[in-house]
Parts: C-alpha cells; structure tokens; sequence
C-alpha cells in the first residue's frame, strides 16, 4: 500500500463522532475559543463574510446606529430642531433627522439649534465620517480581493478506468476569466477507532494529471486505484468503516488579477458512488463553439 503522509494540518488523533474536516463552503470545520478580538479582526470578518450576511449586517448596522442618536436627539428634545413636522412625533423626527446628519444630505428643512443639539450633531457627523470611511475601504477590499469560485461535482465517483477502477470527481470555473497553471492535489483520510479514541492516517493520493496549463472548461480529476493505492481492494463497507474522507486543494493563476487564487473542498464517504461516470458537460456546436454547461457538473450515469 501506498505511504502515509504527514499529518496537513488537520490533526491526528480526537475524541468524539466523525464530522467533515473541511465544510462545503471550502472552511475548516474549526471553532476557535479563547481568541482576542482587535480592529483588525473586524476588518478582516467585514471583508470575508459571505455577501447576503455582509448587507444584512450593514443595514442593522445603519438602523441601530441612527435609532441611537434618535434616542438621543428626543432626550435632548426635538424643540431644539428647526423645521420639525409634528405628525411624525418625536421619535420619527429624530431618526430621520439622523439619517440626514450621519449621510451628509442636509436637505436645508431641518437644522439644529442650541448648544447642546449642535454638539450631539457634530458628534454624529464625526461617527458619519468615520463609518463611511471604513465601510468604503470594506467594499473595495471586498472587490480587490482575488478570490476562486468554483464548482465541484456533488459526488466523487468511483469509476471503471483502463483495466481497473479509478476515483473520479470533476469541478469547474463558474467565472469567464481566465485561469492558468492549475493545479490539483488530493489526500485520503481513513480514522481508526479504538474505544472513544480515534486516529487519522493521512495519504497523498497519485493523480493521472495534477496540473493544466489553461482551465476553460471542466477538468476531471483522476487517482488510478492501482495495487499501490490505499483504496485497492476496498469496497463500500470498508470505506464507511473508517470514515473516509477526500481532501481537495486548487489554486490557479488568475489572468484578471494577476494573482494566484485558492479553493478547497472535500468528499465524506456518503457522497461517494460506486460504478458510475460522469456525463459529458461541453459540446462543440455547428459554429465549432465550445459550450460548458455548469448545470451538468454533477450529471452521472451508471457504466
């Protein structure tokens, strides 16, 4: 059987149920106690955190900020801003007249007036500077940052090949840039269970092909099961017995960048099918077009 491996990273021995090493999102499925939150963790959440959680963050952001100097604006007394409409009441008049102070508008109706009132605007329109500041460093990182998207396949294919078997999953770049020099490196993890104690082993699995020099369409990664495999001679049973897991790690050259980007993923043993094949996901037209289509990514078919 083919050599163990040094432990990636991930470690080796653990306590408890099986449960994935890398999420399918690409993170490791980590939780980290104990840590110490700075400015510059907060910045690097801001920029990381997925974009539906990043906009919903920053309007309750927006709504807690301005109902806050609305609390204030009504403690102070809404008598104090010129051009007040009593129909919206006091609370209302407040949070608007925020909005209006912390975005900069100044539409010229409402306007403080007394010292106290001027104070807490100023105060506001510093946070407004400020905020607005950071939030547009936040976006443009966000932009700037080279990131991989990806999509791998839903299962991990154990497939004829040759005169043998072979372990099979494809993925492809969802994005029309441009990617070159990829490549691909897959490990195996079995976990040996001794009483509530558990130890992974960890091997590097040989590829037919680990790099390609341009990445246009899909690429079907391939680990011949030959007698030097750790899968040799493995069926199901076996593979759900040791809580098999495969590791995927990607990285590229991004043409767009100019950067090299990196994506991650992983197969448990439930997300692998026996004797199937995946189902062609490009064709050449009449007009001698290449066409990938994404949705057939995941497409198998029994042998």
């Amino acid at each position: 059987m083919q050599k163990q491996t040094n432990d990636p990273g991930v470690g080796v021995s653990y306590k408890g149920k099986f449960k994935r090493i890398i999420n399918k999102d690409g993170s490791f499925n980590v939780i980290k106690r104990g840590r110490v939150w700075g400015l510059k963790d907060s910045f690097q959440y801001l920029v990381t955190l997925d974009w539906s959680s990043f906009l919903v963050l920053v309007f309750i952001s927006f709504i807690l900020l301005n109902s806050f100097f609305a609390c204030l604006y009504v403690g102070i007394g809404v008598e104090n801003i010129r051009g007040v409409n009593p129909a919206l009441g006091e609370w209302l008049t407040g949070f608007f007249f925020s909005v209006q102070t912390l975005t900069t508008i100044g539409y010229g109706h409402l306007a403080p007036k007394g010292l106290l009132m001027n104070l807490a605007v100023s105060f506001e329109a510093l946070i407004g500077l400020l905020s607005f500041a950071l939030a547009t460093g936040v976006m443009y990182a966000r932009f700037s940052r080279p990131t991989a998207r990806v999509v791998f396949s839903k299962t991990i294919l154990i497939a004829p090949y040759k005169e043998g078997k072979s372990l099979q999953f494809r993925f492809a770049n969802i994005r029309g840039n441009v990617l070159m020099d990829a490549r691909v490196k897959m490990l195996l993890t079995f976990t040996e269970h001794k009483g509530d104690n558990r130890k992974r082993q960890f091997y590097q699995l040989d590829l037919e092909t680990d790099n390609i020099t341009f990445f246009p369409l899909t690429w079907t990664v391939v680990h011949p099961i030959e007698h030097d495999s750790p899968l040799y001679g493995m069926s199901m049973e076996d593979l759900i017995k040791y809580e098999t897991e495969i590791l995927i790690s990607f990285r590229a050259f991004d043409d767009a960048y100019s950067e090299t980007i990196y994506s991650r993923y992983s197969y448990t043993y439930d997300e692998i099918e026996m004797d199937k094949k995946f189902v062609p996901a490009f064709k050449i037209e009449k007009s001698g077009n290449s066409v990938l289509d994404l949705n057939l990514i995941s497409e198998t078919e029994k042998v």
